[in-house]
């Protein structure tokens, strides 16, 4: 498949759009316009469990479509922080220590494989996928509630424990499977 014909596959032109939202995303939420931003914010969510189920549906599976999705979702992920500062500074500001440890960890996990196995898209774990979608989730509740410490320390371990399972199977890998789902649930040893 030529790299014209990558962009023309549905499943990618998903997740690009995904990707074309992003600019959006950061005008909404400097411009706070937190409902606005929310649905849309919602819609990238959507359709990132959309591509995914399309490509696999309709066997249009590669592996430029799978690059691509992990580098939206990272650029996606990495925005929230400031989408939270932008949109509700004081979660921010609470919980300034425990989102840096969060960042910081994620660092060190893109450190272990880029060390070890040269710059390669991380695995497509299944504490990987939870965290992704409960993101999309939790952001927007925890804009619009007062109390939104128990959904933001949910994702806030899933997301630890996310980059803990990654690392580990980073440091314990000779060769790096992909296909490896979980330090419980291995596919494709």
């Amino acid at each position: 498949m030529g790299v014209i014909d990558n962009f023309r596959s549905f499943p990618n032109q998903i997740t690009i759009f995904r990707l074309l939202v992003l600019p959006l995303l950061y005008y909404l939420a400097f411009a706070e316009r937190p409902i606005l931003f929310c649905v849309l914010f919602v819609m990238a969510g959507i359709f990132d469990t959309l591509d995914g189920y399309v490509a696999r549906k309709y066997d249009l599976c590669s592996r430029f479509g799978s690059d691509l999705d992990q580098y939206v979702d990272d650029a996606i992920l990495v925005s929230v922080v400031p989408f939270v500062f932008l949109l509700r500074p004081e979660i921010y500001y609470e919980q300034l220590l425990v989102i840096f440890g969060l960042i910081f960890m994620f660092i060190i996990d893109r450190l272990i494989i880029n060390i070890k196995f040269g710059w390669k898209i991380r695995l497509h774990t299944y504490a990987g996928k939870i965290y992704e979608r409960v993101n999309y989730i939790i952001i927007p509740i925890a804009l619009f509630i007062d109390n939104y410490r128990p959904f933001f320390f949910l994702l806030m371990f899933i997301g630890y424990y996310t980059v803990i399972e990654e690392a580990i199977i980073y440091l314990g890998s000779k060769k790096l499977n992909i296909n490896m789902k979980s330090l419980f649930f291995r596919r494709g040893d």
